[in-house]
C-alpha cells in the first residue's frame, strides 16, 4: 500500500510537472503570438481605414457621374420638349426663339437658366426648319454651344464653343442679307 501511495504521489507530481510545462509552453507560444496578432490587428485596422477612405472616394466619384447624369438628363428633356413643340410653334414663338439667339448667343454662358433658354430655342428652330437652313443651322449652333458649356464639357471661351458662336454670327449675317 505504501508503494501504491508513493506511485500515486509520483503520478500526481508528474502530472503537475507536465501540466506546468504545458502551461509555460502555452504561455510562451501565446505570448509570441500576441505581438503578431496585435501587429496583424493594427495592419487590419489600417487596411479597414484605407478601405473606408477608398469607399469615401468611390462615393464621391459615384456622386459626380450622378450630377453629370442629371445635367445630361436635363439637356435631353429640354431638347425633347423643343422637338415636340417645334411642329406646332407659331410665327411669334419662332421669332422669339430667333431673337433670343441673336441677342444672347455670345453672353448666355454665366447662368444655367440662360443656357437652358438657348438650348430650348436653338433646338426649337432646328427641329422646325431642319439642317441646312439658316434658321435651323443658327438654332443648332446656338443650342450646341450652350449645351457644351452647360454640361461642363467646354468653357465659353474654348475654341469649340467659339466656332459655334461664329456659326451663329454667320447665320445672323445671312438673315440680315435676306431681309
Amino acid at each position: 500500500m505504501k508503494r501504491a501511495a508513493e506511485t500515486r504521489a509520483g503520478f500526481i507530481s508528474a502530472m503537475y510537472i507536465v501540466f506546468f510545462a504545458f502551461f509555460l509552453s502555452a504561455c510562451s507560444l501565446s505570448g509570441g503570438q500576441d505581438r503578431p496578432q496585435e501587429a496583424s490587428t493594427a495592419a487590419e485596422a489600417e487596411l479597414e481605414k484605407a478601405e473606408e477612405d477608398t469607399g469615401a472616394d468611390q462615393a464621391e466619384t459615384v456622386q459626380e457621374p450622378d450630377e453629370l447624369e442629371i445635367i445630361r438628363s436635363r439637356v435631353d428633356k429640354i431638347r425633347e420638349k423643343a422637338e415636340a413643340e417645334a411642329p406646332e410653334a407659331d410665327r411669334a414663338r419662332l421669332n422669339e426663339a430667333a431673337n433670343y439667339i441673336k441677342d444672347h448667343y455670345d453672353n448666355c454662358y454665366d447662368k444655367a437658366g440662360s443656357m437652358e433658354h438657348m438650348i430650348y430655342y436653338g433646338y426649337l428652330l432646328f427641329y422646325r426648319f431642319g439642317d441646312g437652313t439658316t434658321l435651323g443651322d443658327m438654332g443648332h449652333s446656338g443650342a450646341t454651344a450652350a449645351k457644351l458649356v452647360y454640361r461642363q464639357e467646354e468653357t465659353a471661351d474654348s475654341p469649340t464653343v467659339q466656332a459655334y458662336k461664329e456659326d451663329v454670327e454667320a447665320c445672323i449675317r445671312e438673315l440680315k442679307e435676306e431681309d
